[in-house]
């Protein structure tokens, strides 16, 4: 007698500060890949967040975030607006919380499911996996990414890659 366990995980939870098109796009969006979108009021500890505010109360949106201790945050924003932000944190004293969100590799893969680091290259290569279900039909890939911390002007992180399917 054979038995098969499939485990039922809960869905990743996804909290999008903001009400412009780009937040009402990324809700729809991790809706379609499997997260639980949640309301910025109703997210608990633990939630992805992504504060797509566009200019309105940026800075207020992502401290919220970061009071969430969110697995990953996302700033939607230019380059130039992301220095203005970061510039207005570092003066509120809280540039460390906010730069360890945005410039850590492992947190970047935790934010999509089925990606991770398998391996450290250098300083700023990882090779990685991302396996991705839609339906019946799942895809896996395996490739290079490689990222790059902004300079010291403010500039945000930058990631790149390739995968291999």
């Amino acid at each position: 007698m054979a038995i098969y366990l499939e485990p039922v995980m809960p869905a990743p939870r996804l909290v999008v500060f903001g009400p412009s098109p780009v937040a009402l796009a990324l809700q729809q969006l991790g809706a379609v890949m499997g997260y639980s979108v949640v309301e910025p009021g109703d997210a608990r500890p633990g939630a992805f967040a992504i504060v797509a505010t566009m200019g309105e109360s940026d800075e207020e949106s992502v401290q919220k975030a970061l009071a969430l201790a969110p697995e990953y945050l996302a700033v939607v924003a230019s380059r130039k607006r992301f220095a203005q932000v970061r510039e207005t944190l570092l003066g509120r004293g809280d540039s460390a919380a906010v730069w360890a969100f945005l410039t850590d590799p492992h947190r970047v893969a935790k934010c999509l499911p089925g990606a991770a680091i398998t391996d450290k290259l250098d300083e700023k290569t990882y090779n990685g996996t991302m396996t991705v279900k839609v339906g019946p039909i799942s895809s896996s890939y395996r490739g290079k990414v490689v990222f790059e911390l902004g300079d010291s002007s403010g500039s945000p992180p930058l990631l790149w890659g390739f995968a291999i399917a």
